[in-house]
């Protein structure tokens, strides 16, 4: 079982790797690892970063990615409710019915991804 909701705040981050700046915080990285959902991690860096889309997306000072595991769709918001990108998928493998990341603007140039719970 995966508990999420332990992680607040971070001591420690960890970098992607690969061609990706970006930076994921502890417990982005428990789901990762834990909860079996490193691809889902993988696929919203790439598309924020290399995607068709990221003109779109990269600049924005704050995104939210969720994903829902019933429906199998990733939406990913500039934190108002816009929905800026959208993406179905056949099959999801997530702990929790719902998982949401906030995605903010670090000083790499890229974004430090995060649980909500560790803002």
């Amino acid at each position: 079982m995966v508990n999420l909701n332990e992680f607040t705040g971070s001591s420690q981050f960890f970098k992607l790797g690969g061609f990706s700046k970006s930076i994921i915080t502890e417990g982005v990285q428990h789901l990762a690892t834990k909860g079996r959902s490193g691809w889902l991690i993988t696929d919203i860096d790439a598309i924020i970063n290399f995607g068709k889309d990221r003109e779109k997306l990269q600049g924005q000072p704050m995104l939210v990615a969720t994903c829902e595991r019933r429906r199998g769709i990733l939406t990913i918001t500039d934190g108002n409710d816009t929905v800026l990108f959208k993406r179905r998928y056949n099959s999801v493998d997530l702990p929790e019915d719902e998982v949401t990341i906030w995605l903010c603007q670090n000083e790499l140039g890229s974004y430090t991804f995060m649980l909500p719970s560790e803002y």
